[in-house]
């Protein structure tokens, strides 16, 4: 079971999601035919994280609950305080700040107590998603700040990198784009070193965001396709969906709307489809969506119902909302399918 628990913790740290689920159920059932409680707790709370990085939220908080019941059973604080950041991470996530926070801060508190300074970085870096979440920027770039200068006194590659990567969208909002192109760039480099993909995906589409930013439409549109595969890989249906809603961002972005007889051109349906499968995705997550995404899903609602009208864009819309996910992820990346 030991074994197994540590091959699948490996696993899921290299962003190999699959293998890593499969051995950590296998550790768990081994731990619970044991009555090893550590074990079981242990496994569990790896599952959680492993359920909350392909957006599934709701059996990622069953899996931590149970793993922090055990875990309370038998007084384990590091695993208490383990078990309690990534259940705080996954309450932030479903929009439950206040609870979140809770979490996090007795968490903070066992991390101290324990003096794992790796632990404290972790709640640091939460934290700091939490208030940038909610726009509180300034105390958001201060923890996150705090995290990075821990991860460099560490030489723990994953804090400076995760920290960078937190900076940077930051930077983008404060619209310092050359600071924040810089920060991911930085942290995509070492992220690629260490083989976590998973952080890889979020750091490319954040490079693609910034492209999108500065005007670069061709190579937003290359960062969106490489972070949509990774994310395809990984079943993180949530984040695909804000990806199939930038893919129609750049649709409508591109130059002319209409073609030479002056019809609408193909890739405003094409940009009311991608919509349709995002907003499917999103209920399927069932997360709160974003209110800056809510409101560029709107904008661009609004201008392909004025280019083909209601009817037009609800009839693509509807058809987006029918298709598979592999045909709606080829039609994002404009290649032919016939799925």
């Amino acid at each position: 079971a030991e074994a197994l628990f540590q091959a699948g913790r490996l696993a899921q740290e290299q962003g190999d999601v699959v293998p890593a689920h499969s051995m950590l159920e296998r550790s768990l059932a081994l731990c619970r035919q044991k009555g090893d409680k550590r074990g079981a707790a242990a496994s569990l709370t790896v599952l959680g994280t492993i359920a909350s990085q392909q957006d599934r939220y709701t059996e990622a908080r069953q899996l931590l609950d149970e793993s922090l019941s055990l875990h309370r059973e038998i007084n384990d604080k590091a695993g208490i305080a383990s078990a309690l950041l990534n259940l705080g991470t996954v309450l932030r996530y479903e929009g439950n700040y206040d609870s979140s926070w809770v979490c996090q801060e007795e968490s903070l508190a066992l991390y101290k107590a324990l003096g794992n300074r790796r632990g404290v970085a972790s709640i640091l870096i939460n934290q700091g998603n939490a208030c940038y979440d909610r726009n509180d920027l300034e105390t958001a770039q201060s923890l996150l700040e705090q995290s990075l200068r821990i991860g460099q006194e560490l030489e723990d590659k994953w804090f400076i990198a995760y920290s960078l990567a937190a900076l940077s969208n930051i930077a983008t909002e404060q619209d310092q784009i050359a600071k924040a192109r810089d920060l991911a760039l930085d942290a995509l480099a070492i992220v690629r070193e260490i083989g976590d993909q998973t952080l890889v995906a979020s750091l490319v589409s954040n490079l693609g965001e910034i492209a999108r930013s500065d005007g670069d439409n061709a190579l937003a549109h290359s960062l969106f396709a490489e972070s949509l595969y990774l994310r395809r890989q990984f079943g993180q249906r949530g984040s695909i969906a804000f990806l199939l809603e930038r893919f129609a961002e750049l649709a409508l972005a591109d130059e002319p709307q209409r073609d030479d007889q002056g019809n609408v051109a193909s890739r405003v349906v094409r940009a009311a489809r991608l919509l349709g499968m995002a907003e499917v995705l999103r209920e399927e997550s069932a997360l709160p969506v974003p209110p800056d995404d809510r409101s560029r899903c709107d904008t661009m609602a609004a201008s392909i119902q004025q280019d083909i009208g209601r009817e037009a864009f609800t009839k693509a819309w509807t058809e987006g909302r029918a298709m598979s996910l592999e045909r709606a992820i080829a039609l994002a990346l404009d290649e032919p399918s016939d799925i």
